[in-house]
């Protein structure tokens, strides 16, 4: 979804789509149409994510998704930050640990007596840090 577009601008053309397949905003949409419009909304989330999402949406185990459960699922990717990698990206915390895991990481190697330019980049793609 174009990052240029504000969360309400995203919500209505999500809203829309919904209407436009259940007919109305009171009405609902198979698991399979709304798991294929959130890949379309969101085509860095992971099947794992989106039936986590619906399984919760689909409040009566019919396998069919009201609106509120669509929105639920949809603004949580929308809210949620994403990088490249399609991975969330991490709070404050998780990032100091990654730098801390990836210098502890270096010492490791430079005591071992490794020669670590060489595996710089390696280790700061392992750690999802980022770098040139």
């Amino acid at each position: 979804m174009s990052d240029f577009l504000t969360l309400q601008q995203k919500v209505d053309l999500a809203r829309g789509d919904f209407i436009r397949i259940a007919g109305s905003i009171n009405g609902e949409i198979s698991w399979d149409q709304c798991e294929l419009l959130i890949k379309q909304y969101c085509p860095n989330a992971s099947k794992t994510q989106i039936d986590g999402l619906l399984y919760d949406a689909d409040q009566d185990g019919t396998s069919t998704i009201h609106f509120d459960g669509f929105l639920t699922a949809i603004l949580y990717f929308f809210e949620t930050k994403v990088d490249q990698h399609g991975s969330t990206l991490p709070d404050v915390e998780q990032q100091q640990q990654r730098l801390n895991d990836f210098v502890q990481k270096l010492f490791e190697m430079k005591t071992a007596g490794i020669i670590i330019n060489d595996k710089i980049e390696e280790l700061a793609d392992q750690y999802n840090i980022p770098h040139q």
